[in-house]
């Protein structure tokens, strides 16, 4: 979980929450591909491929996206499944991330459902 500061809470979006961790959308993808280039080194995360995206709305007015993806790190390909949820006051998120290679992914993805399908958003108290 990640308490937001006044200035996270007034700019947060969906897209923020999709690009909370590694870069998904598309606007964020372009942004480290250029940061890389001008640093001089090779992105570490190359051939973004959606899988799927899907928007939350949960109970309170709590919102978020569960967005499903694939990079190509070094040799491999990675499968990364990637929950984010904004509390119902916009005050904290609480993430959530699976990765594996994407064979492993493919294999074992009744597991991975079980487990994103689990994740729950984190009241604290007062």
């Amino acid at each position: 979980m990640h308490r937001l500061t006044a200035e996270q809470r007034d700019a947060i979006s969906l897209n923020l929450l999709r690009d909370f961790i590694l870069p998904v959308t598309e606007q964020t993808r372009a942004l480290y591909a250029r940061q890389a280039m001008a640093t001089g080194q090779a992105p570490l995360f190359n051939r973004f491929e959606p899988i799927g995206d899907d928007v939350l709305s949960l109970d309170g007015g709590a919102r978020g996206v569960h967005v499903r993806f694939n990079y190509q790190i070094g040799a491999y390909v990675q499968t990364f499944d990637h929950t984010a949820i904004l509390d119902e006051k916009g005050a904290t998120v609480s993430v959530m991330l699976i990765g594996c290679r994407s064979t492993c992914y493919r294999e074992r993805a009744a597991e991975f459902d079980k487990i994103a399908s689990s994740f729950k958003l984190l009241r604290l108290p007062g």
